[in-house]
C-alpha cells in the first residue's frame, strides 16, 4: 500500500509559507497534489491563537496518553524530535485562547525553529490516521476488520 494518486482518503499536507513556499511547490511540480496547511493561519476551531497551536495541543495530549508512541529514544532522530516537542512554551491569552511561543520568540531565546516537530504534529493532527492491513493482499477480511477499528 502506499500513496495512490485520487485517493481522496489519502493526502500531502504541507505548510506554503516561508521556506515551506518551495518545498510545496516541488512537490506540485513533481504532479503529488498537496494541501497547503498555513501553521499560522487563523483557528479553524475557537479556543486556540492559530492552527499550528490547534495541532500541536492535541498531539501532545495524544502522546501523553500513549496513543502515539515515539521510536528508540536513543535514536538521534527520536531526541531531534523530543528537543523540538518540548522547546516551545504554551500561552494563555487573557480571552481564554490557547497559544504556544512564536518561532520569533524561540529564536529570540536562542531555539531553532521546530521544523521536525511541526511536521511531527502535521502528520498527526491533519488528517485521520488510516488503518491498512498489513496483509494488503489477502482476501480474509483483515483490511475490512482494520478499517472498521478506526471507524
Amino acid at each position: 500500500m502506499g500513496y495512490e494518486r485520487g485517493d481522496k482518503r489519502t493526502a500531502v499536507h504541507g505548510d506554503p509559507t516561508g521556506i515551506g513556499k518551495t518545498m510545496c511547490d516541488l512537490i506540485r511540480e513533481s504532479g503529488i497534489p498537496i494541501v497547503d496547511f498555513n501553521f499560522g493561519g487563523h483557528s479553524t476551531l475557537d479556543g486556540y491563537k492559530d492552527e499550528e497551536t490547534r495541532i500541536w495541543y492535541p498531539v501532545a495530549k495524544l502522546i501523553r496518553d500513549s496513543k502515539i508512541t515515539l521510536p528508540d529514544r536513543h535514536l538521534e532522530t527520536t531526541k531531534k524530535l523530543c528537543a523540538q516537542l518540548t522547546s516551545r512554551r504554551q500561552k494563555l491569552h487573557s480571552s481564554g485562547v490557547l497559544w504556544m511561543e512564536s518561532k520569533e520568540e524561540m529564536r529570540a531565546r536562542g531555539v531553532k525553529s521546530p521544523d521536525v516537530a511541526d511536521a511531527f504534529c502535521i502528520a498527526f493532527a491533519v488528517q485521520s490516521v488510516l488503518a491498512h492491513s498489513y496483509r494488503p493482499f489477502d482476501d480474509s477480511g483483515w483490511r475490512e476488520s482494520a478499517r472498521m477499528l478506526v471507524g
